[in-house]
């Protein structure tokens, strides 16, 4: 239980919902601060807007207090080229603790600050999360038989159609909060629906000059080397 944590643990991870988590970080909280060894306490949430300022109270109260955000599910395995980011909340301590957890591990440790974490969460996973359901939402919509696009299936269509049904698959309520809960959520609509609507309208035209143009400019900023 917490309060079995709370009174013997030396490093305690939250893995619990967004909703769940603010309140149970503050309980954590007041459960330890009498201790005299406190314990590293860090949480695993995919946002961290509503624990900004618990956790630098805490910090500012002595607590060994940190955050982290694996960038992979549960299920995986192979760790190679996969994501832990780091966000420190100003007790180095427990940030390096937590950063040493991973230490023998094949994955990339990524600091960022509380504060731009879910700005970057938008991108790298709100918007990524709904274009991938919004195509395979669009697909559905369509009058041909799934298995006979499959069978048909361009590389390209391929390739997306994977990544599609794997996120359509995932936990429904995690992918919800990840969108509701982000401060940011509106700001990146605007650009999905901007960027929408400039490529319809260019789909559009007869002269094809404003289709190469976005696409031109969208290969530049996509370009890896």
């Amino acid at each position: 239980s917490l309060e079995e944590a709370a009174r013997s643990a030396d490093v305690i991870v939250l893995a619990t919902t967004l909703s769940a988590t603010p309140t149970i970080l503050e309980e954590l909280l007041g459960l330890v601060e009498q201790r005299k060894q406190q314990p590293v306490i860090f949480d695993i949430a995919s946002l961290k807007a509503e624990l900004v300022k618990p956790l630098r109270e805490a910090t500012s109260q002595g607590a060994r207090v940190t955050s982290i955000h694996p960038m992979f599910a549960p299920g995986t395995v192979l760790l190679s080229g996969r994501a832990v980011l780091v966000c420190d909340c100003g007790n180095r301590e427990a940030t390096d603790l937590a950063r040493s957890l991973f230490a023998d591990t094949a994955l990339g440790l990524y600091e960022v600050t509380l504060e731009e974490h879910d700005r970057l969460m938008t991108v790298v996973l709100g918007m990524s999360h709904l274009i991938n359901l919004i195509f395979g939402r669009a697909v559905s919509r369509s009058s041909f038989p799934f298995e006979l696009l499959g069978k048909v299936a361009s590389t390209t269509f391929a390739k997306q159609i994977k990544t599609a049904a794997e996120v359509a698959e995932e936990n429904p309520f995690l992918y919800h909060e990840i969108q509701y809960f982000n401060t940011y959520t509106e700001d990146m609509l605007n650009d999905v629906n901007e960027s929408l609507a400039e490529f319809c309208e260019a789909a559009k035209a007869e002269d094809g000059t404003r289709f190469h143009q976005l696409m031109r400019e969208t290969a530049d900023y996509l370009r890896l080397s």
